[in-house]
């Protein structure tokens, strides 16, 4: 007797007869069509919500403009947002800072068109820039909504001589310049900002998502309104919890040792 081999858990299953193998495959192919069209309803829903997201922000866009315009004008606005965030303020050396506080306007794209999707992070500096010859530099990330293929693209920053903040012996010469004000030692460090314009890095998230979130409240980062725990609080409480217990371990340990020591002492 022919038949399918159905299955339960890990157990060996049992054979089904050809009538019930026939009302089983009717069943799966009815269960199936159902969802294709679930499957075909979010489609249509996950397109309609880029539709309106995609109109809303064309609205936005000239608001948008009349930020950048208006945090323009305080001196060191966004270099100020980006040491009160708390994943991106450990990216940013004491070099990138004194660079960064000739940034002028940050404007973070987004791209939807026919056959891309993605963010394009642009950054504007003022004249003069004493590190580098550009004015604009950005980095563009883009997801080919057919494949999922990234592309990526950016500046090939222009950097003066000896100014290059990537480059460990310019660093440390620049360092090294009579009245400099980086005494200490992480004045050394090469750039943790300006390395994400390698063409070499992909990776969107580093900087990117740091920056999306300044750009989506930038005021509240600039006055320092972030609690830490709120976004990272789980990473910082996992490694607290780590230390405690290494240090009980240790502690223990100690306490063992001591407990033995007695025992010895009392035998003799």
């Amino acid at each position: 007797e022919r038949g399918i081999r159905v299955k339960s858990g890990q157990h060996a299953g049992i054979m089904a007869s050809t009538a019930e193998d026939e009302e089983v495959i009717a069943d799966l192919t009815e269960l199936q069509n159902v969802e294709d069209k679930i499957e075909e309803a979010e489609r249509r829903r996950e397109e309609k919500i880029r539709q309106v997201e995609k109109e809303f922000n064309t609205e936005l866009r000239p608001l948008y403009d009349e930020r950048i315009k208006a945090c323009a004008k305080i001196k060191g606005f966004w270099v100020n947002t980006m040491l009160n965030h708390p994943q991106l303020k450990d990216l940013v050396s004491q070099n990138d800072e004194e660079c960064l506080m000739n940034l002028n306007e940050v404007d973070v794209q987004e791209i939807d068109d026919e056959d891309f999707q993605g963010h394009r992070y642009v950054f504007r500096f003022a004249a003069p820039n004493a590190f580098f010859e550009d004015k604009e530099i950005f980095k563009e990330f883009k997801y080919n909504k057919e494949s999922g293929d990234l592309l990526v693209d950016q500046t090939k920053i222009k950097w003066k001589p000896g100014q290059n903040l990537c480059d460990p012996g310019d660093v440390k010469k620049m360092c090294g310049k009579v009245g400099t004000k980086r005494p200490n030692e992480d004045a050394e460090e090469t750039s943790g900002f300006f390395a994400w314009f390698d063409d070499m890095n992909e990776d969107e998230e580093f900087i990117g998502q740091p920056m999306k979130e300044i750009w989506e409240e930038p005021v509240k980062y600039f006055a320092g309104d972030v609690d830490d725990e709120d976004e990272y609080g789980d990473y910082e409480d996992d490694d607290d919890e780590e230390e405690l217990d290494g240090e009980e371990e240790d502690g223990e340990g100690e306490d063992d040792e001591g407990d033995d020591d007695d025992d010895e002492d009392d035998e003799q």
